[in-house]
């Protein structure tokens, strides 16, 4: 049997496999989530920052007291959280531990809002809970100065991600990260040993549990345990594992090229749409976004900025009046006015029709959004396992009329903001 073959006779035992644990999950009545009837599995305000203050909470209606908070710090004794240059800390949580905490969640600091704080009279801890947001500018380091400024405690901040990536916002300050696929999933383990003769939290727990195993597209026990019987009888696939990978991340390159290919073509149906200049001409630019304009009327005209859509580092697609390289310097009094009016605009139209708003002016290329952005995708082909919705025809022209949609709304917003920016109505310090 051909690597391709072999390839192919695991994929289909493979899929045969999910197939059956969906059937047994339908079978038990086990698809019904609680967690996931109410809210988005990737809500991480809503769901998962409260959630987990609740349990980390000791005066949290749980009523178990430090139970789970206790277990946390032992599953980050064992499960070594890494520090800012990618090595196992050595911080022993033994200490932390004894304490007595008061756990609040969103806390609002002169540094930004801390989504949770677990202060003693000694210790201090920030958790930044991100799942699919984005990093604001300058946020983890301006966390590690809150707690620089708490000069009688020590703690640490915890970045805590998905799957333990990077943060991208420490400029060299030291913080350590988890994530939810080890440390999260190991911590819930322990509560739900700990819980087993509470039913009522131990089923909450279970439920739990599976969102995170569902953000983390963790097969269940049996369908993992049978895949793994699967793999050991097929040895040479092991080896070509590596090589499967790299395919599929230069195949997710290749598709988002595709992408904003057929974008830009759908896009240039009803507006004037350029390829932006590469921020830096020696550098090879794979998805270097596009400029749009109007075409019956062109209300950017005149100004130092343009419309753009392109893909971030974190491969999300936003949309924004953004500068063309770089700020403008000196702005005339007139346009920065009328830039801070339309941004307070744009911001309460976006707020009153539910529309996403990111007041970030700062953006990953060092350029200026005067009046923010808008999300447009998130985790857009940003994961090999992002990438069956893009190998649809279907599916992929349908999510490039959604984004066709989406455009058109936002540029209805900015048109109107600058209209009120300039008509002086509405005020600049909201």
């Amino acid at each position: 049997m051909t690597a391709t073959q072999e390839l192919k006779t695991l994929s289909d035992e493979i899929h045969e496999l999910q197939v059956c644990s969906e059937e047994r999950l339908k079978a038990q009545h086990g698809r019904f989530n609680v967690f996931t009837t109410l809210l988005s599995a990737h809500d991480e305000v809503r769901l998962h920052t409260r959630f987990i203050h609740e349990l980390l909470n000791p005066a949290g209606t749980h009523d178990c007291g430090k139970l789970f908070l206790k277990l946390f710090f032992e599953t980050l004794q064992k499960y070594k959280a890494l520090e800012h240059d990618d090595s196992p800390t050595s911080e022993s949580w033994t200490n932390y531990s004894e304490q007595n905490y008061s756990v609040r969640k969103e806390v609002r600091k002169d540094q930004g809002q801390l989504d949770l704080l677990l202060e003693s009279d000694s210790h201090l801890l920030v958790i930044e809970n991100k799942i699919e947001a984005y990093e604001q500018p300058n946020q983890i380091e301006r966390y590690v100065e809150y707690l620089e400024s708490q000069k009688t405690k020590v703690g640490q901040v915890i970045y805590l991600t998905l799957d333990g990536k990077p943060a991208e916002t420490h400029n060299g300050k030291a913080y350590l990260r988890i994530s939810f696929r080890e440390h999260i999933m190991a911590w819930l383990e322990r509560c739900l040993q700990a819980t087993d003769q509470i039913v009522s939290i131990n089923q909450v727990l279970i439920q739990y549990k599976k969102v995170v195993q569902q953000l983390g597209k963790t097969a269940d026990h049996e369908t993992m345990k049978a895949i793994k019987e699967l793999l050991r009888t097929t040895p040479n696939f092991i080896s070509q594992i590596p090589l499967l990978i790299s395919a599929a991340d230069s195949l997710r390159q290749d598709l988002l090229v595709e992408f904003m290919r057929d974008l830009k073509n759908k896009l240039s149906q009803q507006f004037d749409v350029t390829d932006r200049p590469g921020m830096k001409p020696q550098d090879e630019e794979p998805f270097p976004g596009l400029v749009i304009q109007p075409r019956d009327y062109d209300f950017t005209q005149n100004m130092p900025y343009s419309i753009w859509v392109e893909v971030t580092p974190f491969n999300s697609l936003v949309i924004g009046l953004e500068a063309k390289w770089q700020r403008p310097s000196p702005l005339s009094a007139e346009m920065a006015k009328s830039l801070s009016t339309a941004k307070a605009s744009l911001g309460q139209q976006s707020q009153a029709k539910k529309y996403h708003y990111a007041t970030a002016e700062k953006t990953w290329t060092g350029t200026y959004w005067p009046v923010g952005w808008h999300d447009l995708a998130k985790n857009f082909i940003r994961h090999i396992d992002d990438l069956s919705p893009f190998l649809d025809e279907q599916k992929r022209a349908k999510r490039i009329d959604e984004i066709d949609q989406d455009v058109s709304k936002y540029l209805e917003l900015l048109k109107d903001s600058l209209k009120i920016a300039k008509e002086g109505d509405i005020s600049t310090d909201q």
